[in-house]
């Protein structure tokens, strides 16, 4: 049941072409060959050249994939169809359980000699009609052509090789973890071990090394008892130079509050003097306006006097 549930995922996802983002800038010139990475098994071969051609034939012998199906390159009888293939696939998710984007640019034949190692060669591309770009020759070896079978059948075998493959990880892996007994008996000779699981192997000093060794922790522990004074040293030092500062910014805020209490006294004595120095001035001004009026009214008497005197004497005079 579990088996054909994933059989019929296979088959139905294969055929889907997801699209992520959009293409990205060439990085290299338009050539026929096409790079393709980023594929993550499990699929097929057929099914990949289906998706490769549904814009253009490949050439013969025009394909390759290394063993892990991790990237391949096609060559296309045309530039043009390489260069729709790429804007189709580049940026795409395939197959649809696949974890990461297809990442598709165009090659040359330096990249390919490398990562192919001459089994795919591609000489030139050659111009024809003007425009179309099409292969001069392709191939030094002629692989043979894979033919064709159902997409059940080819789903089939790709789950057989890839429990296959799973099954002989895991054997390798668990030959790897299981020590051999000659080593383990080598260990024993050399080595003590404990009692509890998991075994711990371990080797006692020397009296030399032992000796060393509580060397090296004394001299450890005198070092950082010497730190530890010395840290010591330097807070005290700093907490005498802050406590100083501190007095010293007491005595000057101490000052300066003794200086503006002299200069308020001062002020208010000097306000007093200039208010009794301002009643003194009114007295004074309102003594010498009584002093002029008393003197206006004697002279007005005085006046007065001396007419009447002279009007008497006019009268005596005239009787």
């Amino acid at each position: 049941m579990l088996s054909y549930v994933f059989l019929f995922v296979v088959i139905v996802d294969y055929n889907q072409a997801v699209r992520v983002r959009s293409p990205l800038t060439n990085r290299n010139p338009p050539s026929c060959v096409l790079h393709i990475a980023n594929l993550v098994r499990p699929f097929a071969q057929s099914q990949l050249r289906e998706l490769l051609t549904e814009d253009g034939m490949l050439v013969n012998n025009g394909f390759w994939i290394n063993k892990i199906k991790s990237h391949c390159f096609a060559v296309y009888e045309s530039i043009d169809a390489a260069i729709a293939t790429r804007n189709r696939l580049d940026g795409v998710k395939w197959p649809v359980t696949n974890p990461k984007v297809l990442g598709v640019d165009f090659s040359n034949d330096s990249e390919v000699l490398k990562e192919t190692d001459g089994a795919l060669a591609i000489t030139s591309c050659m111009v024809t009609d003007g425009n179309s770009i099409t292969v001069k020759e392709v191939a030094k070896e002629t692989p043979v052509v894979e033919e064709k079978k159902p997409l059940d059948a080819v789903a089939k075998e790709e789950v057989v090789q890839v429990e296959q493959t799973t099954k002989q990880d895991g054997e390798v892996q668990e030959a790897e973890r299981k020590p051999s007994e000659s080593a383990v008996n080598r260990l024993d000779e050399l080595f003590k071990k404990t009692i509890s699981t998991p075994q711990i192997y371990w080797l006692p000093l020397t009296t030399e090394e032992g000796e060393k060794r509580l060397a090296a922790i004394k001299a450890d522990e005198e070092l950082r008892r010497q730190r530890r004074e010395q840290r010591q040293k330097e807070r005290e030092e700093k907490e005498k130079l802050e406590q100083e500062e501190r007095e010293k910014r007491r005595k000057s805020r101490e000052e300066e509050r003794e200086k503006r209490k002299k200069q308020r006294s001062n002020s208010k004595q000097r306000s007093r003097s200039r208010s009794r120095h301002r009643s003194h001035s009114r007295e004074k001004q309102r003594s010498r306006s009584r002093s002029r009026h008393r003197s206006q009214s004697r002279e007005k008497q005085r006046s007065r006097s001396r007419s009447r005197h002279r009007s008497q004497s006019r009268d005596r005079h005239h009787r």
